[in-house]
């Protein structure tokens, strides 16, 4: 089932983690019995073998007595106390070692490694002990031995404390020191036989063999017991499976309970760097069970309490018998009476386990505590006092006494203080139940300071709001306060809404508007606090983004000072509030001047697009102007801001899903709160139909931070997959904080979903350089889509509908990648939660566009910030698979060293090159599990960023650069070509909205027109392309047609001509193409696909068949032969066709090509066909041979024929794909009559399609209507006989519809 693992910890701050687990799914009782069984088995198998360490351990102790009488004592030359003194001064070593060593234990949690370790080097000194000869070699040997040693036993009792419930500890403790018993019995007669049997073999004595043989069965069994030793549940691997970890842990958390022991006032940093040694030896029953041992060298409460004393009491029998006799008989029945307070000294061990049982570090060190304060007992106190047996006789009968009326006071303490709990559970309604005192349990009841009444934390939107112009002007007059329309907003989107200014998408109107930004504007509103509100311990303000540098004041204090709009703040401000009415202003001042200001501080860069004071201000960069949008520098408070009450609150929720190569998955969710508090939470998983896939109850957070673990084989969860490739299943966390009472004190949410994203690099079959592609879920994905810049110029005006529209597009149009543009802003979430819904993968760069930044430390820490909450924002949706550290910023001739992994580069010519390779990576890879790319375009490997073999890389060669045809797409190619592109107008409508009526402008080179066209040259550009490639006329509606077909065939060649480049595993030459771009942030003439009123241009439809699951694609070319290498007239021009077809399914695809050649000039026709089979997830070459029907040439005179070529892929009845290829440049074909063209355009009775035909082939159809405006299913359509095709138009109700398409005669 999906509950095969599961793991929770709760951190603490340079501390170990405390540790419980979520409840595994709750399958019947006879399943988790059966479960339970499983694993207590292989517990039990495992643990068996500190049975035999023990033994090994106590026999390396009592070899020197074994050893003393046997030439030990006399070849040390010990003389007086000194063979006491070897015997006690192991026991000083393992004293001051025991809490170090279980501190070390718990903080490196692998007692599988730890303990064989520290067994393997106690061997080693008990076989130096072998070749010691003198006192001083001797003591220190043993000295150290204990050091070692003491890392066993106390960390033996805390390994198997954290396997095992309070109800089998105590077995488990008497098996395991049973092993103290068996060495006690058998250890002499082993001695014994290896001192007989041993002697002089070698030249060594028997004493030395004695430390010889056991050092080396020491090691032996150490190397062995690694592969047998289990770790903790949280860190064993292999042995278990998913679902018995899961239950392992599940039962300790079952049986420890939550902490009582950390009052709220006890911080971090209270506690220090070592909060288990604080905890332990500030907890009195520690000490009393520590005390209590040692008086026996001796469990919980009730029976335990019982047979203790009664171990204990029979013991003193026999030490009285001892002493009161010399007969041999009775002397021998009191030894058997003495052995018995070994039953009380495993019943303690038990006790004690169980009675300090809240946190592993505590744990490990009272452990350690309890067994190194009994070990004083050792010190050979008899010898102190005087070596008798009476008086050691009488020190045992007095340690036994005092240790059962320790034993009987503890038991009377825990009584007590289960009275009290069982009070309070009286008064108590809390989910969280205290665990009782009697039968081995600890009580588990928190403490807790909360207000009487408290509730859960609020969250009060502030939305009545005025603004006004600071000293008046344009906008308001001087204190004149203007009530806002809406909240979030910005001054331009007010002023234009009162009518203060005109629209500056209008006509020239943008530079009416200059003076909005740089003036300074302020916004207040009034906050009504009432007694109750202040009451709560917490009250925040939180402004969750303020464009750009303003000042906050409430009641007249400032209270923050801002710098970047893409940051949020939190600002407490209980103290500065009263009840009743406060006042909150927000003073802003321009952000164009404040970068004036702060160039002029430091320095100027090189930028293209905008001023250059730009680059010192985090600011969406496109307000300063770039070559698609105008200067309109908003200002105000674009995000909500906010009142926020709490006791205590979720501060992040880290959600991390791994899926492996495997298709395993993993969920790990770290938890931060804001406070150190003595509640508890809840974690849910839900599936994508609301159930619930996995719940975690009461996770302690008492430290401030928690930590769940899940995992699911493959198959178990519906794994995310981009559009195109499979479903897109969101789960939801849900993350409950609750007071210790059960009362909701705060909740977070989130979607997420399951997928393994991977960048791949790997090198080419036949090419120089590496791979540079996506693979999701082991399903290597080829990238077609676009770039996306802020979809307006007032952002505040954004909503979620006009977001899911504009990306509902994208998917509609074949789309499966959208890249963030790093000159814009880090988007709103219902963008990337509308991606995650869509199976949009998002590549998404940080904000850093087209310039040379500063790297300053004030501007960096900035940056740092500002990374680091958009990181977290957004690291949970599964559609970010990308984050770049910049825009085209080393499009400049720098000196640079690409190969330069070590500098920090902040004294170069480059300084920001310190935050796109050390900043925001380092920011990256603590916060999330994205790949990070430094920047766009990229390459790596020590490569410039103009390699097309490495990386991404922006192929501006067409319009931009050496302005080559757009046919030379083949031979322009990249790995992954994330920007390219080509300017066309937008639909008539458009232009007409930004004329506004005027119709004097309604030419192309108006001013107006030149005014919604920002790209530098675009005249020259425009128009080299159209006059290479087509007869035009400058009729505003003919040139935007004539623009919009340029485009169209520009960028749908580049789709088809980079997607050949897809040949399969090791073949991906390029593997991925986002256009330039897909959207506008105003009406303009851009590169844009689609225009700032959701237009689709004609190159978006192109570029959607293009991006089918199943294409065609041809080309044609000349092939120029000559007869000798000497002549220059004698030649032979032969056309060559090539077909190919792509298929981006993942399984190869049968179907038929179908090949009709058509002379546009008489009725010629050639048709073929043949059945082929298309590779999965590739493109598979089809056809290539001389072009049918065109003759070869001799002379560039002689006029190549005009012969298109459609053609289809067939699946029965059904066409996947169609392409019609045409002789170009356009402007060379000579079009027939329109009156022998035999077009048909006919509406269907449904009134909302349209069906073309044509008895002669026709390029680029461009459907329209008068009037209100249709929704095409395609545009920019070439028709061949044949071939009629049917195009949906939403809205057409059987209007009649205008063509236009090239030679419809009107150039």
């Amino acid at each position: 089932m999906a509950r095969d693992a599961a793991h929770l910890e709760s951190l603490e701050t340079e501390a170990e983690p405390l540790l419980t687990s979520p409840n595994v799914e709750e399958d019947s009782l006879e399943n988790r019995e059966e479960l339970e069984r499983s694993l207590i088995r292989k517990l039990d198998r495992r643990m068996s073998i500190l049975v035999l360490i023990y033994i090994l351990n106590y026999i390396d102790r009592n070899n020197a007595s074994a050893a003393r009488l046997r030439g030990f004592e006399e070849d040390l030359h010990l003389e007086g106390n000194q063979f006491a003194t070897v015997l006690s001064v192991l026991y000083i070593g393992y004293i001051m070692m025991q809490i170090p060593s279980n501190m070390f234990l718990n903080y490196f949690g692998k007692p599988s490694v730890y303990l064989p370790v520290c067994m393997t080097i106690w061997g080693g000194l008990s076989v130096c002990t072998g070749f010691t000869t003198t006192y001083f070699g001797v003591l220190c040997i043993r000295f150290f031995l204990g050091f070692v040693e003491a890392a066993f036993f106390p960390g033996a009792l805390f390994l198997i404390s954290k396997w095992y419930t309070r109800h089998e500890l105590s077995q488990r403790t008497a098996l395991l020191t049973s092993g103290n018993l068996l060495s006690n019995a058998f250890g002499s007669l082993i001695a014994s036989g290896i001192l007989d049997s041993m002697d002089g073999v070698l030249g060594f004595t028997g004493w030395r063999w004695l430390f010889f043989v056991e050092g080396t069965v020491t090691i032996l069994v150490a190397i062995w017991s690694i592969t047998i030793l289990p770790d903790f549940p949280e860190t064993s691997s292999g042995w278990l499976t998913p679902a018995e970890k899961a239950l392992a842990i599940q039962r300790m958390a079952e049986d420890v309970g939550h902490r009582e022991d950390i009052p709220e006032q006890s911080t971090k940093g209270s506690l220090g760097r070592w909060p288990g040694l604080y905890l332990a030896v500030t907890d009195l029953k520690v000490w009393w069970l520590a005390i209590a041992l040692l008086f026996i060298h001796s469990d919980m409460v009730g029976e335990r309490s019982e047979h203790i004393a009664l171990s204990l009491f029979i013991g003193i029998v026999g030490f009285v018998m001892a002493m009161s006799t010399m007969n041999t008989g009775v002397r021998y029945v009191s030894l058997f009476l003495m052995a018995q307070t070994y039953g009380g000294f495993i019943c303690f061990l038990a006790w004690a386990s169980g009675s300090v049982s809240d946190t592993p570090a505590k744990r490990a060190v009272a452990l350690a505590l309890i067994n190194c304060v009994s070990q004083f007992g050792n010190l050979r106190l008899a010898n102190i006092l005087g070596p008798t047996y009476n008086m050691s006789y009488t020190i045992c009968i007095f340690m036994s006494s005092l240790s059962i009326t320790l034993t009987i006071a503890f038991r009377v303490y825990l009584s007590w203080q289960n009275h009290d709990a069982d009070k309070s559970e009286g008064d108590e309604t809390s989910a969280v139940q205290s665990r009782r005192l009697d039968r081995g349990e600890i009580s588990c009841q928190i403490q807790s300071d909360m207000v009487t009444g408290m509730s859960a934390a609020t969250s009060k939107t502030l939305t009545d709001w005025s603004f006004t112009q600071i000293g008046g002007g344009d906008g308001t007059k001087d204190r004149e306060w203007l009530q806002v329309s809406s909240f979030p907003t910005t001054v331009h989107v007010e002023l234009l809404k009162l009518k203060k200014i005109p629209d500056p998408f209008i006509g020239l109107h943008e530079w009416d508007v200059q003076w909005v930004g740089e003036a300074d504007w302020a916004f207040k509103t009034t906050i009504s606090v009432s007694e109750e509100e202040l009451a709560v311990p917490k009250v925040d303000l939180v402004f969750d983004g303020l464009d750009t540098f303003a000042t906050v004041r409430l009641n007249g204090k400032v209270i923050l000072q801002t710098d970047n709009q893409f940051i949020a703040h939190r600002v407490p401000v209980k103290s500065d509030l009263r009840v009743g009415d406060n006042e909150l202003l927000l003073h802003f001042e321009s952000a164009f001047l404040k970068g004036r200001d702060i160039e002029k501080g430091h320095e100027k860069y090189v930028l293209w697009n905008g001023d250059s004071s730009r680059l010192h201000v985090r600011k969406a960069q496109y307000n300063y102007g770039w070559d698609w949008g105008p200067i309109l520098m908003t200002i105000g408070p674009w995000k909500p801001i906010k009142l926020e009450t709490y006791k205590t609150r979720i501060m992040d929720l880290d959600i991390r899903t791994l899926v492996s190569e495997t298709l395993d998955v993993n969920l790990t969710a770290n938890i931060a709160f804001s406070d150190e508090y003595p509640g508890f939470a809840s974690f849910t998983l839900k599936k994508p139909n609301g159930s619930v896939e996995i719940a975690s109850e009461k996770i302690p957070i008492s430290s401030g931070t928690a930590k769940v673990y899940f995992q699911w084989k493959a198959g178990e969860l519906q794994l995310w997959y981009p559009v195109g490739y499979g479903a897109q299943p969101l789960y939801t966390v849900e993350v409950v904080l609750f007071d210790p009472n059960g009362t909701v004190l705060d909740k977070k949410a989130h979607t997420t979903a399951f997928r393994r994203a991977v960048i791949v690099q790997d090198k080419l079959l036949g090419q120089d350089g590496l791979t540079f592609l996506f693979e999701i879920n082991n399903v290597r994905i080829f990238c077609g889509g676009s770039n996306w810049i802020p979809a307006d110029s007032f952002l505040t005006t954004m909503t979620t509908e006009r977001y899911r529209a504009w990306l509902q597009l994208m998917v509609d149009g074949n789309q499966n990648m959208v890249r963030v543009w790093g000159g814009g802003i880090y988007e709103h979430d219902d963008f990337y939660d509308v991606c995650d819904e869509l199976g949009l993968l998002v590549w998404q760069d940080f904000m850093f566009g087209c310039g040379q930044y500063p790297a300053y430390d004030s501007f960096v820490e900035s940056v740092r910030e500002e990374a680091i909450q958009n990181v977290k924002r957004l690291r949970h949706h599964a559609s970010v698979v990308i984050f770049a550290g910049n825009n085209e910023a080393e499009s400049f001739n720098l000196e640079l060293d690409y190969s330069d992994e070590t500098s920090d580069f902040r004294n170069t010519t480059f300084p920001a090159r310190y935050i796109y390779e050390r900043v925001l990576p380092a920011v990256v890879n603590e916060h999330s599990d994205v790949y990070y790319h430094r920047g766009s375009p990229y390459s790596g490997f020590g490569r410039p960023t103009t390699d097309r073999t490495y990386g991404d890389i922006h192929q501006w060669n067409v319009w931009h650069g050496s302005q080559e045809p757009w046919h030379n797409w083949d031979i322009l190619s990249g790995r992954f070509v994330s920007e390219f592109g080509m300017q066309g107008y937008p639909n008539i409508r458009t232009v007409d909205y930004w004329l506004g009526g005027n119709k004097a402008e309604r030419f192309p080179q108006s001013r107006s027109n030149t005014n919604h066209n920002k790209a530098d040259g675009f005249e020259r550009r425009i128009e080299l392309y159209l006059v290479e490639n087509f007869k035009h006329s400058f009729e505003i509606e003919s040139y935007v047609y004539y623009t919009q077909i340029m485009q169209a065939e520009t960028l749908a060649s580049a789709y088809r001509l980079w997607r050949r480049n897809w040949g399969g595993r090791g073949k991906e030459y390029t593997a991925g193409a986002l256009v330039w771009q897909i959207n506008d942030c105003w009406p303009v003439t851009s590169w844009a696909i689609v225009d700032y009123f959701l237009r689709p241009k004609p190159a978006f439809f192109t570029i959607a068949r293009e991006l089918r699951p199943f294409t065609v694609g041809m080309t044609r070319k000349e092939k120029k032969t000559f007869t000798d290498d000497r002549s220059a007239a004698n030649f032979t021009i032969t056309t060559v066709l090539e077909i190919w077809g792509t298929n981006s399914s993942l399984s190869d695809k049968t179907v038929t090509l179908e090949v009709t050649s058509f002379d546009l000039e008489s009725d010629w026709i050639d048709k073929w066909e043949k059945e082929i089979s298309l590779a999965a997830n590739a493109s598979t070459e089809l056809h290539s041979g001389k072009l049918a029907g065109q003759p070869d040439r001799t002379k560039l005179s002689e006029v190549p024929k005009t012969i298109i070529v459609s053609a289809r892929l067939l699946d029965n009845e059904s066409v996947l794909a169609r392409y019609s290829n045409w002789p170009e440049p356009f402007k060379f074909i000579h079009y027939p009559p329109i009156e022998n063209l035999g077009l048909k355009v006919e509406v269907g009775a449904d009134g909302e399609s349209v069906t073309l035909s044509t008895k002669k082939p026709i390029k680029g159809i461009v459907l329209d209507v008068e009037g209100d405006e249709i929704k095409w299913s395609d545009q920019a359509i070439d028709l061949v006989p044949g071939d009629p095709q049917t195009v949906q138009a939403v809205g057409l109700k059987g209007r009649d519809v205008k063509v236009r398409f090239l030679g419809d005669g009107t150039a």
